[in-house]
């Protein structure tokens, strides 16, 4: 069990929120239906910056304590009442990061990865706990891990960023002399009146019509055959690191087809997702940020998932794959704000747990290095949290100079953790094939060798499918 003690020399006093009950944004209301459905199961996210560099604990301890001042829409619990699920604002002057020295270990990064997967596999009481847990991991006097665990009721994967920007920005002030800048974060009202806005708005009955005509025209899902883990609910995760020069490869590749890079990564994914399931046409989901005006720089849940029709017909060049893909995209961007639980709603299947939509694509493009005074400092490990089937994350800098992170996460009843190594393997080949060569037939691209070729043959020709 990780130690969460830790206090500065001096706290820093934050003005408290005066207490009452808030309402939820609907896209809190579906994770907390979720998470009342299992409550048990951890649906935590969670990432670390992996630190080179000089780091003054207690400098740190006061930059968390500070930036959870500020941070409003993260420092709550939620209540149920006869409406439903409220928020409850906690006090911040009450919340404590934790500090952790491993340095002293034979092996400090193991006993790091350790302690951070306890905190990830301890699940939060809505009501009590404070939801976001953070500290500092010494691995040496040059090398640290600051670690960040929350809820997903409170926290999705851009508020994470803009989060851990926000942390180094402090931090770098507050060790340099200099004044730190408001933060410009907005609190869990202004996520919700601008919820309620848009739900009240003409736009929402306009995209509750999109999205009733999209999706009674689309495919199946996408389905792969795994060689199940466990039959409990248990999420796997493999991460796969792109260098800066091949990021950049790519980039130029998108931009000789006129592909912009998010569509570009997201086209590779569903190219490669062909590829292994030969069905070409299929659904996934698309990760959207989902955030608007002073929301966009608020850390917080706004997140959504849509459907996202993909079309690889035989004998189609990888170009236009991603052409099709990409004007695909910018199509329902303009709907995204319709929340994945009322598309579900509108299709009859409130209360199903059938996936009717397929694995998630989710592409971030601003997780880049952070400075903290002179030390660098770059993301890793960032996990969605459970899912019901499979999820490719891929993040980045748009600089490209520190290269891209691929994350995929997968439900354990369905695979296991050589299906994740295999088809995280298997995306970068595919992704470096189609950069070589964009107009080639997708069909045509071989990116298995010959023990891969063989357990794909045998995942297809399985017809025993465990369902979570």
């Amino acid at each position: 069990m990780v130690s969460m003690d830790g206090s500065p020399a001096s706290p820093v006093q934050v003005p408290r929120t005066v207490p009452g009950l808030i309402r939820v944004s609907s896209a809190q209301e579906d994770l907390w239906l979720a998470q009342k459905l299992v409550p048990g199961l951890p649906n935590n996210i969670s990432a670390y910056l992996d630190v080179s560099g000089e780091i003054d604990r207690w400098v740190m301890d006061t930059a968390l304590r500070r930036v959870l001042g500020e941070a409003q829409s993260v420092l709550v619990n939620f209540v149920e009442d006869v409406d439903g699920p409220r928020q409850v604002a906690r006090d911040p002057n009450q919340w404590n990061p934790f500090f952790v020295d491993v340095s002293g270990d034979v092996d400090p990064e193991s006993v790091a990865r350790a302690s951070m997967a306890d905190l990830v596999g301890q699940p939060f009481d809505l009501e009590r706990d404070a939801l976001y847990r953070a500290g500092l991991i010494k691995l040496g006097d040059f090398r640290y891990f600051l670690f960040a665990v929350s809820h997903h009721l409170v926290m999705d994967g851009f508020g994470v960023a803009i989060l851990a920007r926000r942390i180094a920005e402090v931090y770098t002030s507050l060790a340099t002399g200099a004044s730190i800048p408001e933060s410009g974060f907005g609190g869990p009202e202004l996520i919700n009146a601008e919820d309620a806005r848009y739900r009240r708005s003409g736009r929402f009955t306009r995209d509750r019509e999109f999205w009733r005509d999209y999706t009674a025209g689309l495919p199946e899902p996408l389905r792969l055959l795994g060689d199940r883990s466990s039959p409990d609910l248990v999420t796997l995760h493999c991460s796969v690191s792109v260098s800066g020069d091949e990021f950049t490869r790519w980039a130029e590749a998108s931009e000789s087809m006129g592909v912009p890079v998010p569509a570009f990564l997201a086209a590779a994914a569903a190219g490669f997702l062909h590829r292994i399931s030969g069905m070409p046409e299929f659904v996934v989901r698309l990760a959207v940020a989902n955030r608007v005006g002073r929301a966009r720089s608020t850390p917080g849940m706004m997140a959504n998932a849509v459907p996202l029709g993909v079309k690889c017909p035989p004998g189609s060049r990888f170009v236009d794959v991603a052409r099709g893909v990409g004007a695909e995209i910018l199509s329902i961007l303009r709907h995204c704000r319709y929340q994945g639980s009322d598309i579900r709603r509108d299709m009859g299947l409130s209360g199903s747990v059938e996936n009717r939509f397929g694995p998630v694509l989710n592409i971030i493009p601003f997780f880049g290095s952070l400075d903290f005074a002179g030390s660098s400092a770059v993301m890793r490990g960032v996990s969605f949290g459970p899912v019901d089937d499979l999820s490719i994350s891929v993040y980045y800098d748009r600089r490209g100079s520190d290269g891209m992170r691929i994350e995929i996460d997968g439900n354990g009843a369905i695979y296991s953790g050589e299906d994740l190594r295999l088809y995280s393997d298997l995306l970068v080949a595919f992704t470096r094939a189609v950069t070589a060569n964009p107009s080639g037939a997708v069909r045509a691209i071989d990116i298995l060798e010959p023990t891969e070729r063989a357990l794909m043959l045998r995942t297809w020709n399985e017809t025993a499918v465990a369902i979570p």
